[in-house]
Formats: structure tokens, C-alpha cells, sequence
């Protein structure tokens, strides 16, 4: 993955952008723009992002390194049926 759009489309994986993007607090139309290298999310989102679903900051920023700690690169394993507190 060369974008930072394109990681995180593949950890939303078969979610749709809609319920990906509720689930991040954010408008679907965020969401797309992000996925389409238009904007970049705020650190705090960022952060949100991989505490939420275990994904290495390393991997979403840069695309360096393994997805998870331990190396697991499963897309949608933390998003399928995932809900907030």
C-alpha cells in the first residue's frame, strides 16, 4: 500500500465507508476524502485510530512495518462487527 488512503481503506476492509465512519465519529464524505488522498485526518484521529483497532502507527502513516504488533496484516479482523463504547 503507497498511501496512507489506501491503508485505510484496507482496514476498513468489506465495511461500508458509512458504518466505518460512524464508527470514527466522522462524515462518511470524511471519510471518502481521506480514502482518496484529499485530506489528511488530524492526529487525534490518527491516534484514535490505532488504539481502536491495534494497528501499528508505523503501517497507517508510512506503510512501513507489519499492520499490528505481532505482525498480523488481516484487514478487517478488529473492524468486522466492531463498535465503540
Amino acid at each position: 500500500m503507497e498511501t496512507f488512503g489506501e491503508r485505510l481503506r484496507q482496514l476498513r476492509g468489506s465495511q461500508s465507508q458509512a458504518t466505518f465512519a460512524s464508527l470514527l465519529g466522522i462524515p462518511q464524505v470524511t471519510l471518502g476524502n481521506y480514502e482518496r488522498n484529499r485530506n489528511q485526518p488530524r492526529f487525534e484521529l490518527i491516534k484514535e485510530i490505532c488504539t481502536r483497532f491495534e494497528i501499528c502507527p508505523e503501517w497507517l502513516l508510512f506503510g512501513t512495518g507489519p499492520m499490528r504488533p505481532g505482525g498480523e496484516d488481516e484487514p478487517d479482523r478488529e473492524t468486522r462487527g466492531a463498535s465503540l463504547p
